[in-house]
């Protein structure tokens, strides 16, 4: 399973658990095509989901009649929102926490590649806009270093000692086979002059190619 499946799956599987008082959840995602595979595969499971990024809203806003996505968010037409750190911190996005009904819905929040984000300070906006204990909030990551850098990125989702759960997975997959090949030009065969220019033509080894 791709690994962006495998997280819209857990976001899946976690609204289908969550309270039906708060069934609505966020999911941060750091590009738009991870956005709308996200919304598309919670989709599959029957959730009501919309991916939120600049281009999405461009395009709702030249449908006829234009459509105002912020506002299906507050008219309670979706159930997991899947937007980026950038939209997070948007004015729209912003006025859309502050209705009472979206808030009050709220059940989850996943935040995707958080290491990607680890100097802004959107996360913190977040949970002050949210402020609510019975809010879960998850991230996760497979490229953060233990040690400082997991630390500072503790620090920047507000994760504290005692208040979260770390969860540390092997990365090794036994079912994937690694089987190296030659590049092939479709043209040139093993002449590949798109990328020649970065050996020197004198090259005789591995050496020489600085």
């Amino acid at each position: 399973m791709a690994a962006v499946q495998a997280k819209a799956e857990l976001a899946a599987m976690t609204h289908s658990q969550s309270k039906i008082k708060r069934k609505k959840g966020i999911l941060c995602v750091p590009t738009k095509v991870l956005a709308n595979e996200q919304a598309k595969v919670a989709g599959k499971h029957r959730i009501r989901a919309i991916a939120i990024h600049e281009d999405s809203l461009a395009a709702a806003k030249c449908m006829k009649p234009p459509r105002n996505l912020f506002q299906e968010v507050v008219q309670d037409k979706w159930d997991l929102i899947v937007v980026s750190p950038e939209m997070m911190q948007e004015t729209a996005f912003t006025h859309c926490l502050l209705n009472k009904r979206v808030i009050s819905s709220i059940g989850w929040v996943f935040i995707d590649e958080p290491h990607l984000a680890i100097n802004w300070s959107f996360q913190n906006k977040l949970r002050s806009r949210i402020g609510d204990s019975a809010v879960a909030w998850a991230a996760y990551t497979a490229t953060i270093a233990p040690g400082a850098p997991l630390q500072k990125l503790k620090k920047v989702l507000s994760f504290t000692d005692g208040h979260y759960k770390s969860i540390r997975m092997p990365v090794d997959r036994p079912e994937i086979k690694y089987m190296p090949e030659f590049f092939r030009h479709p043209h040139t065969g093993m002449d590949i002059p798109d990328i020649g220019w970065l050996i020197p033509s004198k090259a005789k080894a591995a050496a020489d190619i600085p």
